[in-house]
C-alpha cells in the first residue's frame, strides 16, 4: 500500500469531486459527478499527503488545500473567493501525525470528518529527521529540528 500518484478534481461553480489515484492502480473518489474543469496534480515519487483542508460554503465545497511533503496544492472553484465574503466558510482539516501519511478521507454528508493514515516510508522522510532519530537511539541529545517545507 502506497500513497497517491496524482490528485484530480472536477470543478465549476463548486468543487464537485476529488479523486486520489494510488500507485497500486486503485483510486479513491469523493463527491458527485459533474463539473466543467479538470484540475490534475501529479505527485512526485517521494511526495506524500500530510494534510487536507476542506472549505465549505453552505452545503457546497468551494476549496481544498492539500499539503504534501513538498508543497501545498490549492483546488479552487469559481465561488471560492466570492462565497466566503458573503457568508462565513467552514474550514475542516484532517492531518497526519508523526511519521504518517493520509491514505483515504472520510466524509459524512459531503463534510470531511476524518482520514485513514499509514506509515510514512523512509523515502519521504527528510535526512535530518532520520539523523535525529538515529542520534536519539544512540542516547545522544540533539537540538537540531527539521520541519516539512
Amino acid at each position: 500500500r502506497r500513497s497517491g500518484e496524482r490528485i484530480e478534481a472536477m470543478t465549476g461553480k463548486y468543487v464537485e469531486s476529488l479523486t486520489f489515484y494510488m500507485r497500486d492502480g486503485s483510486s479513491r473518489f469523493y463527491g458527485t459527478p459533474g463539473g466543467e474543469r479538470l484540475v490534475r496534480e501529479e505527485l512526485a515519487q517521494d511526495e506524500a499527503i500530510l494534510r487536507v483542508t476542506q472549505e465549505i460554503w453552505g452545503q457546497h465545497w468551494v476549496r481544498y488545500q492539500v499539503k504534501t511533503t513538498r508543497r501545498e496544492l490549492v483546488i479552487d472553484s469559481s465561488e471560492s473567493g466570492k462565497g466566503c465574503l458573503q457568508k462565513p466558510c467552514r474550514r475542516l482539516t484532517v492531518e497526519s501525525k508523526g511519521q504518517r501519511q493520509i491514505r483515504t478521507l472520510k466524509f459524512l454528508d459531503k463534510t470531511l470528518v476524518g482520514s485513514q493514515h499509514q506509515r510514512l516510508y523512509s523515502r519521504y522522510i527528510k535526512r535530518c529527521d532520520k539523523r535525529r532519530r538515529y542520534l536519539q537511539r544512540q542516547a545522544q541529545d540533539t537540538t537540531r529540528t527539521c520541519r516539512w517545507q
